[in-house]
């Protein structure tokens, strides 16, 4: 049996790819080395290159290869949704770890998981977590683009929900004049400022505001864990991330894993490249390792334990109520803070935006 894994494996920086494969990898080693285990699995990578051209003959070899079970990947949005129509076609699961971008998978898929939480989460969470720093008055602010305008929105929404409705929600993007909306904010101070969207432009709305003397609450979506500095007047920010922090104390074991085999410590990505691996492998325990009677598999089967979380799944492959990794701005640099669950910020169910 083969396990598939296709990204970008001839990128000059492929740390992300490597981490993924080196979860991968401990999955395998550890169903292998049962003597309940009923196959021998191997692991099949598929090199995109980078390119649409060579994402789409990179997904084409994988569903021609034979006794596959199934796929985790792509990396990257583009190459994911250029690959999932392939493998939704064919029937066989893909597992995404580190795409939250709504756009994935496609309307109506049958064999995607998503092991990460989506930006519809993430929009819920950061107005929960801004409502926990902040008692009065929010604002909410995005940058234009299709995953800030997301998140945002949901924000917004939730917001209104739970009956704290923004005082201001609107773009600011790289067009907009920040000045004039920094004079306006500073002229009736929201206890709260939400912003989703690219970290430069994040930096410069929460930077300026704190530049004109704002003492509110600031709350930013997972882009602005990016960058690896910021600037002094970012302290005090906060953000969340969907991807599992490799220092969280629950990953302790599994790290001690991670670090045993590979002499280095855990990176982002493994555990869910990891946990991911594993469905697939427990799944062929279950039933016929065929990626059609997978898929169908899955479809029915929609709860797992895996070590960062425990994955509950609607009809489409998506998370409910997943959990994040909380993050504050200490001098210059994030420091995580715990995870949501654990700091009750827990989400509910949440549904497509109209």
């Amino acid at each position: 049996m083969l396990l598939g894994f296709i990204a970008n494996l001839s990128a000059a920086n492929s740390e992300v790819a490597l981490a993924v494969e080196r979860g991968i990898q401990i999955a395998l080693a550890e169903y292998n080395s049962k003597s309940d285990s009923i196959y021998e699995v191997r692991l099949r990578k598929a090199d995109t290159k980078g390119t649409p051209e060579g994402t789409g003959q990179a997904s084409a070899n994988l569903v021609k290869t034979e006794r596959l079970i199934g796929v985790l990947g792509p990396l990257s949005e583009t190459e994911s949704r250029l690959a999932g129509g392939v493998f939704e076609d064919a029937e066989i699961p893909y597992l995404s770890p580190n795409i939250s971008a709504t756009t994935i998978p496609s309307q109506g898929a049958r064999s995607f998981r998503r092991l990460v939480a989506n930006d519809r989460s993430e929009g819920q969470l950061l107005a929960r977590l801004a409502a926990k720093r902040a008692g009065g008055a929010l604002a909410v602010f995005h940058d234009g683009g299709p995953e800030g305008s997301l998140i945002a929105t949901v924000t917004k929404e939730t917001l209104d929900q739970d009956k704290r409705p923004a005082q201001r929600f609107e773009s600011v993007g790289p067009k907009g004049d920040l000045k004039s909306l920094i004079d306006a904010l500073m002229s009736d101070p929201p206890k709260g400022v939400v912003y989703a969207g690219s970290p430069g432009r994040g930096a410069q709305l929460i930077g300026g505001l704190r530049k004109a003397g704002y003492q509110g609450a600031a709350v930013v979506s997972h882009h602005m864990r990016e960058p690896k500095q910021f600037a002094p007047e970012m302290a005090g920010t906060f953000t969340a991330s969907p991807l599992a922090d490799p220092t969280h104390k629950d990953l302790a074991n599994f790290a001690a894993i991670y670090q045993g085999r590979f002499d280095s410590p855990l990176p982002a990505l493994s555990v869910e490249a990891y946990e991911g691996a594993t469905m697939l492998l427990e799944a062929i325990q279950e039933v016929e390792p065929k990626p059609k009677t997978l898929s169908q598999f899955f479809r029915l089967n929609r709860s797992f334990l895996g070590e960062s979380k425990v994955y509950t799944y609607d009809e489409n492959g998506e998370l409910i109520g997943p959990p994040f990794w909380v993050y504050e701005m200490k001098g210059t640099s994030w420091r995580l803070t715990g995870r949501s669950d654990q700091l009750r910020l827990e989400l509910k169910e949440t549904k497509p935006v109209s």
